[in-house]
């Protein structure tokens, strides 16, 4: 049995780091991975994946080979990825500097392998082509409202936008309208139920709306997918766009989902 007597090993931190440069690059990737809630094994294996042993190492108090700007780039992709608020070619200049690297002679060459950061536009312009294409594909939609937003001391009433509204009172759906709003990285997911449970679509009860969150963040997508609220009474769902294919789960509420699946109403 080992002796567990002694000083405990330290833990490799950012604090704990000796090279300069090395603690530089730690720095700005380490708020990035507690963000995500995940280990350092966990992250490293979230698609796009980077080894674990190297992202162990940069934790190292010294890291022993010299850090090669690839791995920058992949980190930075990697970022990038996971959280769609992030620029990779902006997130890879910031860790060039950190480790003192002339970008003139690393630039941020893309590759066809490389996946760029997804616009709302980009996004809501794809999606459209899907909901036109299902079984009962309703009229596509822009609209601005008022929506109220609840803070902790006072009731505000910002300028607040749903993207894109799909308008089904002409036909024979269970829906009136499905409002979809997008998410670029991170989610205020308060706003979003603030937005839920006071706007009703407008005008429609709040049974018949289907609500929607459109996110290209992995991240956010993972978040909102384990979300269980039975006493909400509408059709809640989270869409994650990967830039080549549209991936939608339902959030558990008190609405059956059979009669959505049936009228083929769901991506």
């Amino acid at each position: 049995m080992p002796d567990l007597s002694g000083p405990r090993k330290p833990r490799n931190t950012v604090e704990n780091i000796e090279d300069d440069k090395q603690r530089a690059i730690v720095s700005i990737i380490d708020p990035y991975i507690k963000r995500s809630g995940y280990t350092k094994k966990t992250f490293a294996e979230a698609y796009p994946k980077v080894s674990l042993s190297t992202l162990n190492n940069l934790y190292k108090p010294k890291y022993e080979r010299k850090i090669s700007p690839r791995i920058l780039k992949q980190l930075s992709l990697k970022i990038s990825y996971m959280f769609g608020d992030v620029s990779a070619e902006e997130l890879y200049s910031d860790l060039l500097e950190a480790a003192q690297l002339d970008i003139a002679k690393h630039p941020f060459e893309k590759v066809n392998s490389d996946k760029d950061v997804l616009s709302k536009t980009d996004m809501l312009f794809n999606l459209v082509e899907i909901i036109s294409n299902l079984p009962i594909p309703g009229k596509i939609l822009r609209r601005q409202s008022v929506q109220y937003l609840i803070t902790k001391d006072v009731i505000a009433m910002p300028s607040g936008t749903f993207e894109l509204l799909v308008d089904y009172t002409d036909m024979d759906s269970p829906l009136d309208c499905w409002a979809i709003d997008t998410s670029i990285g991170g989610y205020d997911i308060k706003h979003f139920f603030s937005k839920m449970l006071l706007d009703g679509c407008n005008k429609y009860p709040n049974d018949r709306v289907k609500y929607s969150i459109l996110t290209n963040s992995l991240f956010t997508y993972r978040a909102l997918s384990n979300l269980e609220i039975p006493v909400l009474n509408v059709y809640f769902s989270i869409i994650y766009y990967d830039g080549d294919r549209f991936t939608e789960t339902y959030i558990s509420t008190a609405k059956s989902l059979e009669i959505l699946n049936e009228k083929g109403l769901s991506i």
